[in-house]
């Protein structure tokens, strides 16, 4: 506070040169109290407030409506970074906040009207205010920071990209794994040239509170990663003002409410990460905008809601991952995504069968849908997804019929898991042709007859972890490694014996 008081004597004052500290105040005098301004609607403005009569005669009474290079002399810094605030100046009538402490920080450079232009000043109030907010001592990491030198140069992991631009704005601030705590303040949204704003947290301390609504205003950015924190609230729609937007990941964080349906405005965005949260409600269709989209990730929610068709616009989409939610049903538009590699959707109710169209994903190299309640028989189309390579994981459904023989063309395959339907028949002798299989799990179906020899010849070669319901088959199933009660209680044949190696073999799963 005395700080403060200091910076407003100085300037009421005439005779007292700017430059010098005032120790000895007359006991007559009073503080003036200042002229709060509106807060801003939209944009802060750049225009420092009308500066008080009381200022020398040189100094005008108001200054220009075109934001100056340099500040006059002296400067009302406070009523300056009030008139640019979003709470009226709240915030800084504190004398333990964060905005606060940035103001009697910026208030001991007394060269700070002559060196920097007023965008200067709030960039470094800005980020003076963000490293008090998170507890910038205690990083693990923050050289030069609140020093005298240019921000541009306080500890940054965007050095490759470099910090600042030419004109000495902040374009990149990148703190990931940090030890950031805090949280966010509104000033950030000051930061009008960011970017790129990186904040991943930990190890061990990390981020908590709400995203700022302020940060809508960063409207140059294009990356925004702020995953594995503690962040709770919504997600502000204001943040749909992105329309510069490449990447986000708010993954892994507490966040709770709806997808805003402006996540239609990311028309750039190539990853998009919002896993790991408490979102809920349904699936904006607006989704179906971002077709530059190659990453969509928005498992592990509360989201009940179907796919929405518009999916099916994401052609350049490559990975797909939207499970533990509750989804309804597959939407045959899923056929059009023709770049997908990776498609999971495990864990979600989803009912119905699985479309046929899911046939024209020729580059698909992992499908799991498994732990739902899908019905209907296995689409024979399946036998086209040739570059199938990771798993096909159908287990824990309510399908039925019999295994389509086509399933013998996916001879990349590693993992083919089937347990836990209503499949019914004999195994196809087809499957002999998955030489390069690791894991196959057949438990928990009704089939029936023997194995054919061709596929346990294949097997014992290649000595897959293999499981089924050994008493199922006629020749109880010589090539199976592990032998299943009612697909739940599964033992292995070569306990006790020389093989007893296989027991311990069964190899994970790309998921």
């Amino acid at each position: 506070e005395l700080a403060i008081e200091v910076g407003r004597l100085q300037f009421n004052l005439n005779e007292v040169d700017p430059f010098c500290p005032a120790e000895v105040v007359d006991s007559l005098w009073t503080l003036p109290t200042p002229t709060i301004s509106p807060a801003p609607i939209g944009r802060p403005s750049w225009e420092p407030s009308v500066v008080p009569s009381a200022v020398p005669s040189d100094v005008p009474s108001s200054l220009p409506t075109a934001a100056p290079s340099l500040l006059p002399t002296p400067f009302p810094l406070f009523d300056f970074l009030v008139q640019n605030s979003f709470d009226n100046g709240t915030a800084l009538s504190d004398p333990s906040s964060p905005q606060t402490m940035a103001l009697t920080w910026l208030l001991q450079d007394r060269r700070l009207a002559t060196n920097y232009s007023p965008q200067r000043i709030l960039q470094r109030y800005s980020m003076a205010t963000f490293y008090y907010a998170t507890q910038g001592d205690e990083w693990l990491a923050n050289d030069l920071w609140l020093s005298n030198g240019s921000e541009c140069d306080w500890f940054n992991k965007a050095s490759f990209l470099g910090a600042c631009n030419r004109n000495q704005e902040l374009v990149n601030l990148e703190l990931d794994q940090n030890n950031i705590a805090g949280s966010l303040p509104p000033e950030m949204g000051l930061l009008s040239s960011l970017e790129r704003l990186t904040l991943r947290g930990g190890p061990v301390s990390f981020l908590s509170g709400t995203i700022p609504s302020e940060l809508g205003l960063l409207t140059n950015l294009r990356v925004f990663y702020i995953r594995a924190n503690r962040l709770y609230g919504t997600l502000p729609p204001e943040l749909g003002m992105w329309t510069e937007l490449e990447e986000l990941d708010v993954s892994r964080n507490r966040i709770t409410g709806q997808l805003f349906s402006e996540i239609g405005n990311f028309r750039d965005v190539r990853f998009f990460d919002v896993s790991a949260n408490s979102l809920s409600g349904p699936i904006p269709s607006e989704l179906g905008n971002m077709k530059k989209c190659r990453k969509l990730f928005f498992e592990e929610n509360n989201f009940f809601s179907s796919i929405p068709s518009e999916v099916g616009h994401l052609t350049l989409l490559q990975e797909l991952k939207g499970g533990y939610n509750v989804l309804e049903s597959l939407p045959s538009e899923l056929g059009r995504l023709t770049s997908a590699t990776i498609i999971s959707l495990l864990d979600s109710d989803i009912q119905g069968k699985i479309p046929t169209e899911i046939g024209k994903l020729s580059r698909l190299m992992n499908l799991e849908l498994r732990n739902n309640v899908l019905s209907g028989p296995i689409p024979s189309h399946i036998g086209r997804l040739l570059n199938l390579r990771d798993q096909l994981d159908l287990s824990n459904n309510r399908l039925e019929g019999e295994i389509p023989s086509e399933i013998g063309q996916l001879t990349q395959l590693r993992g083919l898991r089937l347990a836990q339907n209503l499949l019914s028949g004999e195994v196809p002798e087809a499957l002999s042709n998955l030489s390069r299989l690791t894991s196959i799990e057949l438990d928990g179906n009704d089939l029936t007859g023997t194995i054919p020899n061709a596929v346990c010849n294949t097997f014992n070669d290649t000595a897959p972890a293999f499981e089924a319901d050994c008493i199922d088959f006629d020749d109880r199933c010589p090539c199976c490694i592990s032998c299943c009660v009612d697909g739940q209680d599964c033992s292995c044949r070569y306990l006790g014996t020389d093989k007893e190696f296989l027991c311990f073999q069964k190899r994970n799963l790309v998921s």
